[in-house]
């Protein structure tokens, strides 16, 4: 995710239209420091010039997905403002974990848009991020703005144990600033011989303050529970 607040737009006035130029380069290596996964993309952006301002607030996309062992990793990415000449560098450690046993949930993914699919020879069955609404574009940056944004947009997937009769029971804890100021039950299909469910959950935003937000989603079915964490700013 590069933010265009950070990258050289040029501007046409013959021509009345905006451009940027943006180049992507990232890879996954082990912990023995082997590349396991490459990618790269050239990222043009242009448009009218009246949609400028509004662009720059927007962000330029890579999104990418791929299987891996269980296990350590490194992912290294680089980004080129092909207009400036500047390069931006990254190294995140990975974490791949073993395929959990029983009840579970995946990250909680804060999105920033969802992006519907034209036909059937669109979608990507593969694609983790993937739900009947189209393709989730992930908000990395983790800040919201309430006059931009009339609600928050989850997304996760639910792992049901297939073997369990027990009903299957899903809520959200929401804490602002620390203190937790409600509990959201959410509806979810009771269908344990699905492996993975994919779940979009809503928040509006006119009616929260702004603040820090930690969101926690917990997961019951009979004895077993799990929970995952996610973490954004509301600002106005």
């Amino acid at each position: 995710e590069v933010p265009l607040t950070g990258v050289e737009i040029r501007t046409n006035a013959a021509a009345k239209m905006y451009s940027a130029h943006v180049a992507v380069l990232a890879q996954l290596k082990d912990k023995a420091g082997a590349v396991v996964e490459k990618f790269s993309e050239d990222l043009p952006r242009q448009g009218p010039l009246e949609d400028q301002e509004k662009a720059q607030r927007d962000v330029v996309v890579m999104k990418r997905h791929f299987s891996a062992a269980p296990g350590n990793y490194v992912l290294e990415t680089v980004v080129m403002d092909v207009n400036s000449q500047k390069i931006g560098a990254q190294r995140v450690d990975l974490v791949i974990p073993q395929p959990p046993a029983g009840v579970s949930l995946s990250d909680v993914v804060l999105a920033r848009r969802i992006d519907p699919f034209h036909d059937d020879a669109d979608v990507d069955r593969a694609d983790p991020l993937r739900c009947v609404d189209g393709r989730v574009i992930p908000n990395l940056s983790g800040r919201v703005s309430k006059a931009a944004d009339p609600a928050i947009t989850l997304f996760f997937d639910v792992h049901p144990d297939a073997v369990s009769t027990g009903e299957i029971e899903l809520k959200a804890e929401v804490r602002r600033n620390g203190a937790l100021i409600g509990t959201v039950p959410l509806r979810i299909r009771q269908d344990t011989k699905t492996a993975a469910i994919p779940y979009l959950a809503e928040l509006r935003t006119a009616s929260l303050a702004t603040g820090e937000y930690r969101l926690t989603v917990i997961l019951k079915q009979g004895a077993e529970t799990a929970s995952e964490n996610v973490s954004f700013t509301l600002g106005e």
